[in-house]
């Protein structure tokens, strides 16, 4: 695997250095707005955890942009396929 492809990988799967409350008032934060009620927790943690850790605005917000699309994408799907 290349190393900016394995640094990538690495980041997506870091969840060190975030304790277990500080997931739980994130994603009770997280799950207050409306919006964001249909997107499941394992999509969730990645944006609380890196908002956590400080990333850049932009960066959560086209993180969060993502996984929104995939959410609304994927109930489209679920409606032709039942249609």
């Amino acid at each position: 695997m290349p190393q900016v492809a394995s640094n990538l990988a690495n980041k997506e799967e870091d969840f060190s250095e975030v304790r277990f409350g500080q997931y739980e008032s994130g994603l009770d934060v997280f799950y207050r707005d409306f919006r964001n009620m249909s997107i499941h927790v394992e999509d969730a943690m990645p944006y609380v955890r890196d908002q956590i850790k400080g990333v850049d605005h932009k960066e959560l917000e086209t993180e969060l942009d993502s996984v929104t699309q995939d959410v609304y994408l994927t109930r489209i799907r679920s409606i032709i396929w039942l249609t």
